[in-house]
């Protein structure tokens, strides 16, 4: 069976966007999708947070495990059964550690079954942090207002379970210990890319709200007139000093005469003609303040230092690059487009055949 694997930083949105990448993939005109398997901390510990499975050492590891158990099953019992192909394995966790991810790409090549990896990256993790902060706190107010008025539990029925980190000191040390996948290795080949900065998106799979578009606009106009404005300044401070220099006449400096040999102290009055004659010909330049570039936003994410233009960023004449805005929708299917159609599954090699003795 075809089996996604979903890497990223901790509260990015992968857990969303596996809910989306499911409710697709059994929507998709192939109908090759009959059943999703949605493997996460909450299906392999449900007796533990994901705050308890990640704790220390010794928690991440026995969650590590866990996850890789209940992917190897769930892959090996749909091989068993014969429906390999109707099935879509979704392993929704951090996967931050390579040699993990090639563990669970040689299960799905001991099973002969179709293996992808998913990035979810972004370029900031500010916005993860304040998720996370989000969910600990809805997490808490919902364990002490259970029995509580109805309007508060309508206002909390939406709100997922995914469970939060308890500071953002264990998601830095998450962060840290991330090691960003590569398309040059086998086991994480094919690579998709999904940066959620670039698309930005919502549980529905739609874009920014409106709201957030009126307020980019209103500060790049106040941007815009900041600029026009000094501007102007600078031209008429640069026309008020070159008209005072032109009407000032320069003061005469006092040449000192060396001991030893003579200075000519007065020049022609043909060199002097020429000399006003050519400063009055040349025309007053007036210097122009450039708008001032963009401040490079430095990145705090690991995952920006891999970011590529994918095929929705087309250049245009001068090099530039334009990013569609697009629905996160049309990204999950050009996903499941290339990779239930053109991924090829995988054949175990001879190394772990199993031998048949004569």
């Amino acid at each position: 069976m075809p089996s996604l694997i979903l890497t990223g930083h901790p509260c990015i949105g992968k857990t969303t966007f596996a809910q989306l990448l499911s409710s697709r993939a059994l929507n998709h005109p192939s109908n090759t999708i009959s059943h999703v398997i949605h493997i996460r901390e909450s299906t392999a510990c449900p007796d533990q947070t994901k705050a308890e499975c990640y704790s220390n050492s010794n928690m991440e590891k026995n969650t590590r495990s866990s996850l890789k158990a209940e992917f190897d099953r769930a892959v090996m019992s749909c091989n068993s059964n014969g429906s390999t192909s109707s099935t879509l394995v979704i392993l929704d966790s951090l996967n931050y550690i390579k040699g993990y991810r090639y563990e669970l790409y040689c299960i799905s090549k001991a099973a002969g079954e179709r293996h992808g990896v998913v990035w979810i990256m972004s370029t900031s993790d500010e916005l993860a942090k304040k998720r996370n902060a989000n969910r600990k706190e809805v997490q808490q107010k919902k364990q002490q207002i259970v029995d509580h008025a109805t309007r508060v539990l309508e206002e909390i029925s939406n709100i997922e379970n995914d469970g939060y980190y308890d500071n953002d000191k264990m998601m830095n040390e998450l962060v840290l210990r991330y090691e960003p996948p590569d398309i040059k290795n086998r086991w994480e080949n094919p690579l998709y890319k999904v940066d959620v900065s670039v698309l930005p998106w919502g549980k529905d799979g739609t874009s920014t709200s409106k709201d957030d578009e009126m307020k980019n606009k209103k500060e790049d106009e106040s941007s815009d007139l900041l600029v026009t404005n000094q501007m102007k300044d600078m031209n008429v401070k640069d026309e008020t000093s070159q008209s005072s220099s032109d009407t000032i006449p320069p003061k005469p400096t006092e040449k000192k005469s060396a001991s030893g040999f003579k200075r000519r102290t007065k020049k022609s009055s043909a060199m002097q003609q020429q000399q006003t004659t050519s400063s009055k010909s040349q025309p007053k330049v007036t210097r122009q303040l450039e708008a001032p570039a963009a401040p490079s936003s430095i990145p705090s994410s690991m995952a920006s230092r891999n970011l590529k233009p994918d095929a929705s960023e087309q250049s245009n004449g001068d090099g530039v690059v334009d990013k569609e805005k697009k629905k996160i929708e049309d990204v999950i299917d050009t996903i499941l487009d290339s990779f239930l159609t053109d991924t090829a599954p995988l054949q175990e090699g001879m190394s772990t055949l199993n031998q048949i003795s004569a």
